[in-house]
This record gives C-alpha cells, structure tokens and sequence, in this order.
C-alpha cells in the first residue's frame, strides 16, 4: 500500500501485512497525521512572526515620519483599516507639504511654509505629533533635492521692497 510516497511513513506501511498491520497501519496514518499537522502549526507560527515583523517595520517608519510605501500601505488596509485611515491622512499632509515645497522661490520660503505647516497642527490633534515628524521628514528630503539647492537664499521679490522703504 502507496500511502505517503516520498516520506517515511510510505516505506513504514509498504511491507505490513495481515491482522496485526492494520493495527501498525493505524498507528503509522496516525503519526503521520501529527507530523502534518505539526508542520502546519510551524508554517503558521512562521506566518505570524513575519506578520509581526512588518507591523513593527511599518511602526518604525510611521514613528519616524517616513513615507510609507504602495505595498506597506496595502497592507495596513488589509490589516488594521484605523490605522490606515490616519497614516493615509497624514500622507495627504505631507504630499500638500511637498507640494507646496515645490513651488517656494527661495530657501527663506521653504523654511516659512514649513514653519506655517506646523503651526497649523491642532494641540488636541491625535496625530500632531505624527504629523509634525513627517512634516520634519518632508523637509529633510526636500533639502537634500537639487530643486532646493538652485534656490536662492533669500526671495528676491522679498528684498527690493525692503531697499526700496530703507531708502527713503
């Protein structure tokens, strides 16, 4: 009999015979069926300790600020839809930071609408402090960018005003 090809317990029933086997054939399904549901219980432990891995991964990245990516994103949906719901409010911000960023003529006005972007935080905000990580991380990547290094320091827009009051 041709039970489990491949596994020890095909070799354990090939050679049994009679009344006695049944008994061995019995005991043998038996193992096997433990040994299965064993093996089931490592993949599924191995499963949820993975599963646990990317959680703290993707709470590290949020408690730092960072950007989460498509796929990390896709997983909180799948997995912890509330959480979702607030980091994908906080991507919002931080996408109108960056745009906003982007549009700024001077270093003088990337650090003004990066300081009226954290002023705008609630107190009572839930997220402020989430927020204002991620707004600290916007700013940091955008100034490693060589869109903000051609700026120039000042807005020149800025100044004539300024030297044109100083000289009357």
């Amino acid at each position: 009999m041709k039970i489990f090809p491949n596994t020890g317990t095909y070799n354990i029933l090939e050679g049994v015979s009679g009344k006695s086997s049944d008994d061995t054939k019995k005991k043998a399904m038996k193992d096997a069926m433990t040994a299965i549901r064993q093996t089931k219980e490592a993949i599924s432990l191995t499963k949820k300790e993975k599963s646990t891995v990317i959680k703290e991964k993707i709470n590290k990245k949020i408690s730092a600020g960072a950007k989460l990516t498509p796929q990390e994103m896709a997983y909180l949906q799948r997995t912890d839809p509330a959480l979702y719901m607030r980091v994908k409010r906080i991507e919002m911000h931080r996408e109108a930071l960056e745009n906003r960023l982007k549009g700024c003529k001077s270093k003088q006005q990337v650090e003004a609408v990066y300081s009226q972007a954290l002023s705008m935080i609630r107190e009572k905000d839930p997220d402020g402090q989430l927020l204002a990580k991620a707004f600290n991380d916007v700013l940091k990547e955008f100034k490693k960018t060589r869109e903000y290094n051609s700026l120039p320091a000042e807005d020149k827009d800025e100044e004539a005003p300024k030297n044109i009051k100083g000289s009357h």
